[in-house]
C-alpha cells in the first residue's frame, strides 16, 4: 500500500494552489475511507468517557498547526506553493513514521490528509487576499472534485441563530467538517457537464445604497410572468422529442415587452429581477444586456438598487434551454443550462419530451456580499427534485430562483420547494412562471395561481417551508395584459422579528403597466 506522503509527492506538480491541495486530500480520503461517519467517530474524535481513543490525536493536532503555519508563511514570506507542498510532504512523512499503531492501518494513515483539510479550513478565513475570481478554485488538480469558498454571510444568518434554527439532520461526512469550503464531486454533476461556476459579487465600500440594502435585511425580487399571449410553438424534432419555436407575435413584440417590464421593475426598486422559462430568446437577452449597460452608464442613480437580472431562458439554435445571469451593469455572470427534460410520454394524442442536446452543460451560482448564494434551477429541474436537492444540500444557497413554464404551480413546485427547506433551513425559493402556460388549450377556467414563494419558518421546534402564492386577478389580467403586462414585487424581510412571525415574505405586490 502506497502511503499518503508518497502519493502527495507523486502529485506535487499538479498542486499549484491550496485548493488543489484540498481536492487531492479529499480524493485520497474518498479512495481510502468507505464509512465516513465511522472514520470521524473512531479516528478523529475523542470522548473523555471512552477508554479508547486514537493515540495519535495529539500529534495530529500539532501537525495541523504546523501545516497552517506553512500556509501562512506562503503569504508572509512569499513562498511559491510548490515549496509549501514540499514542506507539507516532509511533515506528512515524518508523522507517518512516528505514528503509533491504532485500529486499521489504512484508516489511521488517512487521518493525515484529514488534518491537512482541517488546517486549510482554519487558514481560509485568515487569508488576507479576497477571492474575486469565479470558482472552482482548484486549477491544477481536478481529478474527481471541485473546490469552492464558503465564507459569505447570508441574510437569514442572524435570525436563524437568534431563533435557534439549528442544523439540518444529515449524515456526518468529511466535507461537512469543512465549514469554510464547499467540495463538489464531479459525479454529482450531469454527465459531460462543465464545472459549476460560482461568481463572487463584491459590494464596493463606496456603494452606500447597496450596503444599506444588505444592512436593512430587506430585499425586493421582481417576478415577471410576461404575457398571456400565445408566443410559443412546440414542434417535434424526432419522435416524441420537441423544440421551442417563437411565433410572429413574439418576434414582433417580445423585445419591447421585455424592456418595458424590465424598466418597470427597476422603477419599483427591485434588487433581483427574474423572467420566465423559454420567453427570453437570444434577441431579448441581448437587449436586456444592452439596456443594463446603457442605463448604468447614462443614468446610474436609476440602477442603484439593482443587483442581478435572471434573463429567463432561451431555446437556442443548438437545442438547449439556457438562462443567462447579468449583473446590474450588464456584465454577464454566466449561463445555466436546464438539466431535466420536460416529458409527458403518457399523453395519448402526442407524447412529448424536451429535446435538449446538452442538458446541464453549464451551471452557475452568484455569491453576493452579505446576501448569500443565489442558485437558478429551470422548471423541471425542481419538479424532478434530485439535482436541485443535491446542490442545495451542498451549497446551501440563500435564494433558489426558478424560471418556469408550467400549467400547474402546485403540482410542479409546492411540495418540492418545501422539501428544500427541510434539508436546508436557509433557502428561500421563488418561482417565476409564464402566464402563457396557464392558457393552454384544454385547461378549463381561469387559473389564479401563477407563482410561488417558499421560505423557512420555525413552527414550534421544527423549521418548515411556508408558502405564499403569486396570484393573477381575472378581470384585470384580461384587460391589463393587452396594455403591457404586469409583474409581482416579492418583498422579503429577514429581520429576526419578521422571520419569527412567519413574515419573511412581507408582501407580494401586483404591479401593472400603464
Amino acid at each position: 500500500m502506497k502511503m499518503f506522503a508518497c502519493e502527495l509527492k507523486c502529485e506535487a506538480e499538479e498542486l499549484i494552489n491550496v485548493y488543489d491541495m484540498v481536492s487531492f486530500c479529499y480524493d485520497y480520503l474518498m479512495d481510502h475511507v468507505s464509512n465516513e461517519a465511522n472514520f470521524i467517530a473512531c479516528y478523529i474524535l475523542e470522548n473523555e468517557n471512552t477508554s479508547v481513543s486514537n493515540v495519535n490525536l495529539k500529534k495530529l493536532g500539532h501537525f495541523q498547526d504546523d501545516v497552517r503555519k506553512i500556509l501562512r508563511n506562503q503569504e508572509d514570506k512569499g513562498w511559491m506553493f510548490d515549496q509549501c507542498v514540499g514542506k507539507i510532504a516532509k511533515l506528512s512523512e515524518k508523522i507517518e513514521n512516528n505514528m503509533k499503531d491504532f485500529g486499521d492501518t489504512e484508516l489511521n494513515n488517512a487521518t493525515i490528509p484529514f488534518f491537512i483539510l482541517m488546517a486549510v479550513n482554519v487558514y481560509i478565513p485568515e487569508k488576507r487576499d479576497i477571492i474575486t475570481e469565479s470558482g472552482p478554485l482548484n486549477k491544477g488538480y481536478q481529478k474527481n472534485t471541485y473546490v469552492y469558498l464558503n465564507i459569505n454571510h447570508d441574510l437569514l444568518q442572524q435570525a436563524a441563530y437568534e431563533l435557534d434554527f439549528g442544523d439540518t439532520i444529515e449524515s456526518e461526512t468529511i466535507r461537512k467538517q469543512l465549514n469554510h469550503l464547499h467540495i463538489l464531486k464531479k459525479s454529482e454533476l450531469p454527465e459531460n457537464a462543465e464545472p459549476l461556476k460560482i461568481v463572487q459579487m463584491r459590494i464596493r465600500d463606496s456603494d452606500l445604497t447597496k450596503k444599506k440594502i444588505v444592512e436593512s435585511k430587506k430585499l425586493k425580487i421582481a417576478v415577471i410572468p410576461f404575457s398571456r399571449e400565445k408566443m410559443l410553438e412546440f414542434p417535434a424534432i424526432t419522435g416524441a422529442a420537441f423544440r421551442v419555436v417563437y411565433n410572429d407575435w413574439h418576434k414582433s413584440n417580445g423585445v419591447n415587452w421585455a424592456l418595458r417590464l424590465l424598466e418597470k421593475a427597476i422603477k419599483e426598486r427591485a434588487n433581483i429581477i427574474i423572467f420566465p422559462e423559454y420567453i427570453c430568446d437570444s434577441s431579448i437577452q441581448d437587449e436586456i444586456q444592452k439596456y443594463l449597460r446603457d442605463q448604468t452608464l447614462n443614468n446610474p442613480k436609476k440602477m442603484k438598487n439593482l443587483f442581478l437580472v435572471i434573463a429567463g431562458t432561451a431555446w437556442t439554435a443548438d437545442d438547449n434551454n439556457v438562462s443567462v445571469l447579468y449583473r446590474f451593469d450588464g456584465m454577464e455572470f454566466g449561463k445555466q443550462y436546464k438539466c431535466e427534460q420536460f416529458s409527458n410520454l403518457r399523453n395519448e394524442n402526442r407524447p412529448m419530451m424536451e429535446g435538449l442536446a446538452n442538458p446541464g452543460k453549464e451551471s452557475i451560482m452568484v455569491d453576493i456580499d452579505g446576501i448569500g448564494k443565489i442558485m437558478v434551477a429551470i422548471c423541471r429541474d425542481i419538479s424532478n427534485r434530485e439535482g436541485a436537492k443535491r446542490m442545495t444540500e451542498i451549497f446551501k444557497p440563500q435564494f433558489l430562483l426558478v424560471p418556469a413554464w408550467s400549467p400547474s404551480v402546485h403540482k410542479g413546485f409546492r411540495e418540492q420547494l418545501k422539501e428544500v427547506v427541510n434539508f436546508n433551513y436557509h433557502t428561500c425559493s421563488v418561482v417565476c412562471n409564464c402566464c402563457e402556460s396557464l392558457e393552454i388549450k384544454g385547461f378549463k377556467g381561469f387559473k389564479e395561481e401563477n407563482g410561488i414563494a417558499v421560505f423557512p419558518y420555525k413552527e414550534g421546534s421544527v423549521v418548515i417551508g411556508k408558502e405564499k402564492m403569486l396570484c393573477r386577478e381575472k378581470n384585470k389580467c384580461t384587460e391589463k395584459c393587452q396594455e403591457g403586462g404586469c409583474l409581482f414585487m416579492v418583498e422579503c424581510d429577514f429581520l429576526t422579528e419578521s422571520v419569527q412571525k412567519g413574515q419573511l415574505i412581507r408582501k407580494i405586490k401586483h404591479v401593472y403597466l400603464d
